[in-house]
């Protein structure tokens, strides 16, 4: 009797395990989501500012007006997006977007059809006030947010 008590314990631990890695949470989804908007339009500064951080919105201000995405360059944004082409960008589909969050933090890791081939690329995210917004990792948001974790694949 013992044993099938602990057969039916570990049998259980196992479908809870599979439930909880098949079963991405809701913080997962709408990160997912927002990614998905945001890499559409990550060539354009005035499409995507709404996707940074209000720290990064509020030093932009009205100077997106006279910058290009291409120029921007901020630490936690690929150059290879901001770069990009429309074309490019609109390839980029919700089946190659994976995320992971821990606590405020997402991470969100997509294959990106770049000149030279595909690239696996990765932005981390952080949540303010329920939303979602890329982190550019300036010292402004380091001081205002933290610093993310370390996602480790």
């Amino acid at each position: 009797m013992k044993h099938r008590s602990l057969f039916l314990v570990g049998v259980f631990a196992v479908g809870l395990a599979l439930l909880v890695v098949a079963c991405p949470s809701p913080g997962d989804v709408a990160l997912k989501a927002r990614a998905l908007s945001y890499l559409k339009v990550a060539n354009d500064i005035s499409a995507s500012k709404e996707f940074f951080s209000p720290k990064i919105q509020d030093a932009l201000g009205s100077a997106t007006g006279r910058i290009s995405a291409a120029t921007l360059a901020l630490p936690g944004i690929p150059m290879a997006l901001t770069s990009a082409t429309s074309d490019q960008l609109a390839k980029i589909s919700a089946e190659s977007i994976h995320t992971r969050t821990q606590g405020k933090w997402g991470q969100v890791r997509f294959t990106f059809e770049s000149a030279t081939g595909p690239r696996q690329m990765s932005t981390v995210w952080v949540r303010v006030n329920g939303q979602w917004y890329v982190f550019a990792a300036t010292d402004g948001e380091i001081h205002e947010y933290g610093k993310p974790p370390v996602f480790v694949d």
